[in-house]
């Protein structure tokens, strides 16, 4: 980027365009150009590097130069420059032609080439504390703006995802700064640049220690026959609440005891698991799976 007549950052990454469609052949440059012309009364000229093709970007809209020739590009130039050479030396087409595409060949660091590319990356959040829990399990990604070598083998977008390792977080909300050692696959030679957003915000809350009464649940008992009465073993079942449901009035029930088999009255006992919830889970020591004891009679 030029700031007067001085470089004052090299790299940089632009707005990108969200606006639809967008071409399929567009390339994160297209979309900075479009984006650059959504925000500013700029004029944006792009090159492809993989067609070789010329654009023009102006008010949000995108339009490929045919055919490409120094005097089409150098008249569509002087036109974008004109009102601002009045009072001034006036430049060659042949100047303002090269200004305007000398940055396409220049020099990478250490020789090599890279192109900027931008990837879509989900973030897990791992290693939750004991005894804490995530107040919020919304779905977390993040934009992963990524140095490429120039290699089309290597183009395609990647599977990347992102690790946050929440193990040393104290309850409460905590903002994450995302780092590049937090991404996972990242192809040899590629490089993050930055992400977006930078940082994530999250919010660790203490999980709760409490008993709760367990309750049978059945199906497919013929007719003719019904519950008498029906026992669960054990009654009371402690688990962990990892969420801020209420408390008053809760109860956990089996999962679906099939009395479909029965035919007679009588006394029938089965092993069954609790349904519960993925925020509910029993305490260490202590099993989800129960005794149900039922009684049935005319």
């Amino acid at each position: 980027m030029i700031r007067g007549s001085r470089i004052v950052r090299v790299g940089a990454v632009l707005p990108l365009s969200a606006s639809d469609p967008a071409r399929e052949e567009w390339g994160t440059r297209h979309l900075a150009a479009l984006g650059l012309t959504e925000r500013c009364d700029a004029d944006v000229i792009v090159i492809s590097e993989e067609r070789g093709t010329v654009s023009h970007a102006r008010h949000g809209l995108l339009r490929e130069i045919e055919p490409v020739t120094e005097e089409r590009v150098a008249r569509l130039l002087e036109l974008i420059l004109e009102p601002k050479q009045r009072g001034r030396r006036r430049s060659s087409r042949r100047e303002r032609v090269i200004s305007a595409l000398v940055w396409l060949n220049r020099p990478t660091q250490e020789g090599r080439s890279t192109n900027l590319m931008v990837a879509q990356a989900p973030i897990y959040l791992s290693n939750v504390p004991d005894g804490l829990y995530l107040e919020t399990n919304q779905a977390l990604q993040a934009q992963v703006y990524l140095r490429v070598p120039t290699n089309r083998d290597t183009l395609s977008n990647p599977n990347l995802s992102l690790n946050v390792d929440l193990k040393d977080y104290p309850p409460g909300p905590s903002t994450v700064t995302l780092t590049a050692l937090m991404i996972s696959d990242l192809p040899p030679g590629w490089e993050v640049e930055r992400y977006l957003p930078e940082q994530i915000t999250i919010s660790l809350a203490k999980s709760r220690d409490v008993s709760v009464a367990l309750t049978p649940r059945f199906i497919g008992l013929p007719a003719g026959l019904r519950v008498v009465s029906s026992t669960v073993s054990p009654a009371v079942l402690p688990v962990r609440i990892k969420d801020n449901r209420p408390l008053a009035g809760l109860v956990l029930q089996t999962l679906p005891v099939d009395l479909s088999g029965v035919k007679k009255t009588g006394t029938y006992s089965y092993r069954i698991d609790l349904d519960l919830p993925p925020a509910i889970q029993p305490q260490k020591g202590n099993s989800a799976t129960v005794k149900v004891r039922v009684e049935v009679g005319h």
